[in-house]
């Protein structure tokens, strides 16, 4: 999510003529990610609201502030510590929440991942919320500031990994937010499907070229012995 400047009344950016194009991108990756990761989407919106200059919602409800999202984001994971297993108890029963965490982080940091890879400069105050979210729920798998840093980092990578392999359907998605500014879950889902089936079938394409270019080669080396 980026944070809405009261005092300016627009997003932060390091520009204005690049705020569409930064928060098409962040809150792209933010979808990508998520639906591959397994997330349910029910919107994506570039359009400003009263905290968010951009967002990725699960629900038709309208987000609290960031402030308030924090709140609750720490309440149920302060939950989620108590039902936890104690040192030396089996830890087989928690598998869905360590996994809940870890795609949920990845997400988190996702939005920022791909700015970079996009070659975008934004302010990192920018996804400021989303890394504190973060940070809530890696701590409650995490037993150190440490280990959450070093958890976090894993976490950025396995975005940009996913983001990478997955990149024509980010591109697709943030060009169809610049167009129409607020997509729904279905049309993400179908974005990202026809973005997933045109990158297969030119990979396929350049695939047969290369076994075409292969074969030739070898009767070249074959008529010349």
């Amino acid at each position: 999510m980026f944070r809405f400047d009261f005092r300016q009344g627009q997003v932060s950016s390091p520009g204005a003529g690049g705020v569409l194009a930064m928060v098409s991108v962040h809150e792209a990756a933010h979808a990508v990610v998520g639906r591959f990761s397994g997330f349910q989407i029910h919107l994506a919106t570039i359009a400003p609201s009263r905290y968010f200059g951009g967002q990725v919602r699960a629900s038709e409800v309208e987000p609290d502030s960031p402030e308030d999202i924090v709140a609750d984001a720490s309440a149920r994971c302060a939950q989620a510590l108590d039902l936890l297993p104690a040192p030396g108890e089996s830890r087989d029963d928690i598998g869905p929440w360590l996994a809940h965490v870890q795609c949920r982080v990845i997400e988190l940091v996702a939005g920022r991942e791909g700015e970079r890879i996009a070659g975008i400069e934004s302010n990192p105050e920018t996804a400021a919320t989303d890394f504190a979210l973060a940070r809530i729920y890696a701590a409650t798998i995490c037993l150190s500031a440490g280990a959450v840093a070093a958890f976090l980092d894993y976490c950025k990578i396995e975005a940009r990994a996913l983001l990478r392999a997955h990149w024509p359907s980010l591109q697709a998605v943030a060009r169809a937010l610049e167009e129409h500014q607020t997509l729904g879950g279905a049309e993400i889902d179908a974005i990202i499907f026809a973005a997933e089936a045109d990158a297969a079938h030119e990979a396929e394409i350049r695939r047969r070229d290369r076994m075409v270019d292969m074969a030739e080669n070898a009767q070249r080396f074959q008529d010349g012995q």
